[in-house]
């Protein structure tokens, strides 16, 4: 957009930045979204110990809910992203065994096994990976090699 100066000459003036969309308001009939939209909120805004927080305590208070699976996976992703190895092996491990997920069973593995390869324990990491498509886990050979 151009802007006019007392001088009759164009003026570049920048386009006013687009604002984010607005979070929802909380629904009072909804507690358990409100839970899951917290954590997920926490987590987009990258504090990421919060959303942990916040997920447990979704996970602790709907075991059966709506979104415990999103909520499982989320926990995963964010484990991952802080280093905790040692839990996300344990945690994909559990997941890649539920029913619900199983179209899902190979990445989980795959995770599995890269937490493995992190901490060290190439012979159950290579025995993960042999299950796997090789192409997908070049990344745990690679680490396991070294």
């Amino acid at each position: 957009m151009l802007a006019q100066t007392d001088e009759k000459m164009p003026v570049a003036v920048d386009e006013p930045t687009p604002l984010p969309p607005e979070r929802p308001e909380p629904d009072n009939l909804d507690p358990e979204m409100n839970l899951f939209d917290e954590a997920k909120f926490a987590a987009q805004d990258g504090n990421l110990d919060d959303a942990l927080r916040l997920y447990g305590r979704y996970l602790n208070g709907y075991p059966q809910g709506r979104m415990t699976d999103e909520a499982e996976l989320s926990t995963l992703k964010i484990l991952a992203e802080m280093g905790h190895h040692r839990e996300v092996a344990v945690l994909a491990s559990r997941l890649a065994a539920n029913p619900d997920l199983s179209d899902r069973r190979g990445q989980l593995l795959h995770v599995q096994a890269q937490a493995l390869a992190a901490l060290g324990e190439c012979d159950e990491a290579l025995a993960i990976a042999d299950t796997l498509d090789r192409k997908l886990v070049s990344d745990v050979r690679k680490v396991c090699r070294k």
